[in-house]
């Protein structure tokens, strides 16, 4: 007889999975800053990190897509460990993607180190809406996520079936539970603050003071919107990143992603891009009723200007 949500160790494994967009980066730095002070504590955030200053897990993603990846068992401190705290938004992004067998497979490796427990973030439908549309927006093409770089005015994209099963928030957490085969603790994105999801991960109080703050959107709607007019046109991921490196330039935004495709712009690329395209960019308030005419049309002389300079 098969007994779910138990383990033969004594170990907590708590498998945070977003939602994106809800806090996800300052949870992860705060709690990679402090790695050293919580591993005195008995609790494990695993020093295998994307970067340093993006920590988060992207080795439970080789879990889960390829069955191995990197051993938490290798980790400093693992034996002495009473709770190890794992986080990577894209486990909740990628959940439907990724499909039942996958998730199940990811579970069953974790489930060797302990007692598992999956911690979600939901966030107020019409808010989370609009910053997980801007980032998708900005985003370069990903496969099997037809919703990234697209051009797709906030109400069209809101009925793809990617998004809308996200926004399905009730059965997301009821098929996230079956999927890892483990409880499930929600927390709502308006009414915690990241202390206090970091205190429910570890099991320790930490100092809020200092905490960074959640990260806002710095990407303006206007400046969304010219990429989401351009993204109709744009034919290779080195153009994207031209009109990415024009439109930080254009508009100041300092967004992680749109920052770092900014910086891959080779200057032949910038060079061969088509005037025209930016020609054609437009004020629709029928498509993006959120966006000021005003700032819309600063940022839009400001990339004009770009081709000057």
């Amino acid at each position: 007889m098969t007994m779910l949500f138990r383990a033969p160790s004594k170990k907590k494994i708590i498998l945070h999975i977003g939602l994106p967009k809800t806090g996800s980066t300052a949870l992860q730095q705060a709690l990679y800053q402090s790695r050293e002070a919580l591993l005195r504590q008995g609790v494990l955030y695993p020093a295998q990190v994307h970067r340093e200053d993006d920590p988060k897990h992207n080795f439970v993603l080789d879990l889960v897509r390829k069955g191995q990846g990197h051993d938490i068992g290798s980790e400093r401190g693992y034996k002495a460990a009473s709770r190890i705290v794992i986080s990577n938004e894209a486990l909740s992004n990628d959940f439907y993607h990724h499909g039942m067998e996958q998730n199940r497979q990811l579970a069953e490796l974790l489930r060797v180190h302990g007692e598992l427990e999956i911690c979600m973030v939901l966030r107020r439908e019409s808010d989370w809406l609009k910053s997980y549309y801007k980032q998708a927006v900005i985003n370069q093409p990903v496969k099997g996520k037809p919703h990234y770089q697209n051009s797709l005015p906030i109400d069209v994209f809101r009925e793809l079936e990617p998004v809308k099963r996200l926004l399905d928030s009730g059965s997301l957490i009821q098929d996230v539970s079956a999927g890892f085969q483990a409880p499930v603790r929600v927390m709502r994105y308006e009414e915690v603050k990241v202390s206090q999801v970091i205190q429910y991960c570890t099991e320790l109080s930490i100092d809020s003071g200092s905490l960074r703050s959640r990260h806002n959107e710095s990407v303006s709607d206007a400046a969304v919107e010219v990429m989401r007019q351009l993204n109709a046109e744009i034919n290779s991921i080195e153009e994207k990143c031209a009109w990415s490196n024009l439109l930080v330039q254009a508009s100041g935004a300092k967004h992680a992603v749109l920052g770092i495709l900014a910086a891959r712009a080779t200057p032949e690329a910038i060079l061969a891009l088509d005037r025209a395209k930016i020609d054609s960019v437009r004020y629709f308030p029928a498509d993006a009723p959120q966006v000021d005419q005003a700032e819309f049309n600063m940022v839009l002389v400001a990339m004009k200007e770009c081709f000057s300079n």
